[in-house]
């Protein structure tokens, strides 16, 4: 079996080093389309190419986000330039969990012919926020999430058809003959799943937000329920509310629900359940 893995990044340095030498354990290759990064996380990537790890790397000028069209593009063309079988949906921020290469290929034998698959985000909370991106900000995660988050394993037969998008924030894919879901199968967790870690430090979550709603915005008219967590805290920073570390640990751990919904501080339940971050080089060691 053969797995690539795709992701659109931007502004991403502290991490993205990181975020290929790991799940380059566990893939035959990724595809990154970098979308007007001006922090460094260009180089980096044309870096880690040259060092000769298995990427390809796409660029974007497009000022705004149109996460769905492009992972669609760049998910096509990567099966049409390798023999994958199925394909990551993945954001720099996000860390393959499984324990091993060949357990991650077992669950994804398991997925129904014709289905594509969803596996489960972990929220992870860095253990401090003042430091670069390590080990550290993967030990403790929650330990319920309180609204389950799933990300794609997008099948071949994706660009066999021409007639499926993904969809918005990587977590569906639809299909444009009748406008509703493609088939899906849920892994179970403990086989494959992802580690999601989007807050490391204040600057790295301001530039997040104010890069990334502005592009929302450029992309077109927001609804309601579209990027609540990027809107609410762009307001945040315009205002200059304060980010000391118990801030960015309450945003940290109530990440994927709306801010009413948020509990406090003394109400997190963390629990110690370290990812081991995986260093592959060019040799594949």
């Amino acid at each position: 079996m053969k797995l690539w893995a795709v992701a659109m990044v931007r502004n991403e340095a502290d991490i993205i080093e990181a975020f290929v030498r790991h799940n380059l354990a566990f893939l035959d290759g990724l595809a990154v389309l970098d979308h007007r990064s001006t922090d460094g996380t260009r180089g980096i990537l044309q870096r880690l190419k040259a060092e000769g790890l298995p990427l390809i790397l796409v660029e974007s000028r497009e000022t705004g986000f149109f996460q769905g069209s492009e992972i669609t593009r760049i998910c096509s063309e990567a099966f049409r330039r390798t023999d994958a079988d199925f394909i990551f949906a993945l954001d720099a921020d996000e860390f393959i969990r499984t324990a091993s290469r060949h357990a991650a290929e077992d669950a994804l034998a398991g997925i129904p012919p014709g289905a594509h698959g969803r596996h489960r985000w972990y929220s992870y909370v860095p253990e401090a926020f003042d430091r670069p991106f390590g080990p550290h900000c993967l030990r403790l995660r929650l330990r319920e999430e309180r609204v389950a988050r799933y990300k794609l394993l997008i099948r071949r037969g994706f660009v066999e058809t021409g007639d499926y998008m993904v969809t918005e924030g990587n977590h569906w894919i639809s299909d444009l003959r009748t406008g509703q879901a493609a088939p899906h199968e849920h892994l179970a967790p403990e086989r494959l799943g992802l580690a999601h870690c989007p807050v490391r430090s204040r600057e790295q979550l301001e530039s997040k937000v104010r890069l990334g709603f502005q592009a929302l915005l450029e992309a077109g008219p927001l609804n309601g329920a579209m990027a609540y967590h990027w809107r609410d805290l762009y307001e945040d920073f315009r205002l200059g509310v304060p980010m000391p570390e118990s801030r960015l640990r309450v945003i940290a751990a109530n990440y994927t629900v709306p801010r009413a919904d948020w509990l406090p501080e003394e109400r997190l339940d963390l629990v110690q359940d370290p990812v081991l971050l995986c260093q592959v080089s060019a040799n594949r060691g």
